[in-house]
């Protein structure tokens, strides 16, 4: 053995009584057999670990270069995704500018990848818009969070884009801010889809608020989403403070009670019609037809339903008057039959069992002269009678009013009244003619004159009624006006006839104003539009008067 001192290796510390060679360096020549012997034994020990640490360190390595490719190929997917990602993704610096773009933000800004780098992106924001994107990048650097912002890209060419920035933080090991991570989202078309939307929406709500209905939507929870404009005029809110409230809040407790399982059947999925004496919160009545059309979507589920109401109370109001007014008429049939039964029999009657009389005689005459002078009876009996007979005929439908017209069946009418009940009917005319009317203005008009004829003669004790017959801005009108006794419209009408006269002028266009007061008079004025065909006549500088 040489006398060259070996360094020591690391090893383990040795056991008690071994010697090491780590603590210190050893002569080979001053060792003893022995202490050599167990130096190499040491030696062999120290080469067998460091065998196994270097097999450790080639598996470590192996496995590192595993790590690194795995890694590699991770980064180099994220890459991939990175570049292929439909959103624009950006990282800025701190004070902005780009520092990498994939392809999809390079696209959006209309740029090339490389032509982005170092560009601030508030090259790209509209004037207006700046301080909004400032603000975001200062705020999500301080705080290290914002809510998303939306911004208005000015690009190439004048065009612009309408974009959702979503930002994070990038720091450094210690924590500091170093850059920012910018996602960019395209919202042009969910901005177009929105005012289609919104354009869809508007055009919904004008066809609905033209419509005589009410319509509106409600979803699942019973909340109004939709109303049109009718709702505002029953229910006095507006349609926006309306949406979102649910139909109990807004019908009132006895408004939903009262339909609560057509509701929850609509919800159900079934079409439900219906119809309804509604009350609402504030008091108000109202007899309603309703329909709930369910909307189910493609997996048939129910989102909520389609509401339509329909105001009924005026027609039913109508068709309670119109069942009146059929009574009211049978019940005037029944006493013109019966008027017109008595006059045949008071009259027509008695004339023919005067004139069956007069023919007996005749028959039992024993002279000449005798039968002579009763055929004279019996002629002047058979003219009286005839008289009657026009009489009732004129009465049921005057040829009069067919062939001449309201002007000169108003004069006849007068002077029948003149005959049969002493009363002087002053006929005032303030135009020529009235031949232009169509006959069921005209024999409505007659037919009222004559009714409030009747009424004076039967009713206000005078002997004398004023009747103006005209023609002003498309209204034919009858004014009768009397000096009697008078009476309390609101408490006698129905007893004087006159709900079924009103009822008729109603039903044709036209009014009825009675102003009457007790020992005052009356005055009654009947107005129907005239036919728009009509010709309109020249009214007279003077007025035309008929007794």
């Amino acid at each position: 053995m040489s006398n060259r001192i070996l360094p020591s290796a690391p090893a383990p510390r040795p056991e008690a009584g071994e010697l090491s060679l780590e603590s210190h360096a050893v002569r080979l020549d001053k060792l003893t057999h022995e202490e050599v012997l167990d130096l190499v034994r040491e030696l062999e020990r120290h080469q067998l670990e460091l065998e196994a640490r270097n097999l450790e360190l080639e598996e470590a390595k192996l496995a590192l270069g595993k790590s690194v490719d795995a890694l590699a190929t991770s980064e180099e997917r994220y890459r991939e995704l990175y570049e292929a990602a439909p959103i624009g993704y950006l990282t800025l610096e701190t004070g902005g500018r780009i520092q990498a773009a994939n392809r999809a933000a390079a696209t959006l800004l209309g740029v090339e990848q490389p032509s982005l780098l170092a560009l601030p992106l508030s090259r790209f924001v509209t004037p207006e818009c700046q301080d909004a994107w400032h603000h975001y990048r200062r705020t999500l650097l301080r705080d290290g969070h914002m809510e998303n912002v939306d911004l208005d890209l000015e690009l190439g060419g004048g065009r612009r884009m309408h974009v959702q920035l979503a930002g994070m933080v990038l720091r450094n090991r210690d924590g500091d801010p170093i850059g920012l991570a910018i996602a960019i989202l395209d919202l042009t078309e969910r901005r177009r889809a929105e005012r289609a939307v919104r354009e869809s929406s508007r055009r919904m709500q004008i066809m609905t608020d033209a419509l005589p209905v009410l319509v509106s939507y409600v979803d699942r929870d019973e909340r109004y989403r939709f109303v049109s404009s009718g709702y505002e005029t029953w229910f006095h809110e507006s349609p926006e403070r309306l949406r979102g409230r649910s139909v109990r809040d807004v019908l009132g407790e006895p408004g939903y009670n009262a339909i609560r399982d057509h509701i929850d059947a609509a919800l159900s999925g079934k079409q439900t019609r219906f119809e309804q004496e509604m009350v609402y919160r504030d008091g108000t009545k109202r007899q309603v037809s309703i329909s709930y059309t369910p909307d189910v979507d493609e997996s048939g589920t129910v989102r909520g339903f389609f509401a339509v109401v329909q105001d009924l109370t005026e027609l039913r109001r109508a068709e309670r008057g119109l069942r009146a007014a059929a009574a009211e008429a049978a019940l005037t049939e029944q006493r013109e039959r019966r008027r017109l039964a008595a006059d045949l029999h008071d009259d027509v009657a008695q004339l023919l069992s005067l004139a069956s009389v007069k023919l007996r005689a005749i028959q039992d005459a024993t002279s000449e002269y005798e039968r002579a002078g009763l055929l004279a009876q019996l002629a002047v009996l058979v003219g009286e009678c005839r008289e009657h007979v026009t009489s009732l005929s004129f009465q049921l439908s005057p040829p009069v009013l067919h062939d001449l017209g309201l002007l000169a069946a108003a004069r006849w009418l007068a002077e029948d009244f003149r005959r049969k009940y002493n009363l002087a009917v002053n006929l005032l005319a303030t135009t020529q003619s009235l031949g232009f009317l169509d006959e069921p203005t005209r024999v409505t008009l007659f037919r009222a004159l004559r009714e409030l004829l009747i009424n004076v003669a039967r009713h206000s004790q005078t002997l004398e009624v004023r009747v103006e017959i005209g023609w002003e801005h498309d209204w034919a009108s009858i004014r009768v006006e009397d000096s009697g006794l008078g009476f309390d419209p609101s408490a006698k009408l129905k007893g004087f006839g006159l709900v079924s006269l009103t009822e008729r002028v109603e039903h044709m266009g036209g009014s009825v104003r009675i102003e009457s007061t007790p020992g005052k008079g009356t005055q009654v004025l009947v107005r129907i539009p005239a036919p728009q065909s009509a010709t309109r006549p020249e009214e007279e500088q003077g007025a035309e008067a008929a007794r």
